[in-house]
């Protein structure tokens, strides 16, 4: 299931199927795991906050709204109060060197 999420988020990113095929040959295998890293725990609770929050004020988890939160948070600044703050898609996108097209972003 998380694999075909991911495949539709990263499609409707408009990500070019070579680079989503590959995206998600490297998540084949998702295990769970503990962080000793605060910032990255804290970083990961506020983001599930806000999915928690804004899918319930959307109607749940079966919300046709649900692709739009994902797309609202993947555009939200990351490390807030930092001036390092970055766009969660934008540092997708760098990592994978893929062009941002305006019209979807």
């Amino acid at each position: 299931m998380f694999l075909l999420t991911l495949s539709c988020v990263l499609h409707s990113e408009g990500l070019p199927n070579g680079i989503v095929e590959k995206i998600l040959a490297e998540y084949e295998n998702v295990q769970f795991g503990k962080s000793a890293d605060r910032s990255v725990l804290g970083s990961a609770n506020d983001l599930a906050f806000h999915y928690k929050h804004l899918i319930m004020d959307a109607g749940g988890v079966h919300s046709c709204k649900v692709p739009e939160i994902i797309r609202q948070l993947n555009r939200m600044p990351m490390l807030a109060g930092s001036r390092n703050s970055k766009f969660p898609i934008d540092e997708l996108r760098k990592l994978y060197a893929v062009q941002s097209n305006n019209a979807l972003h």
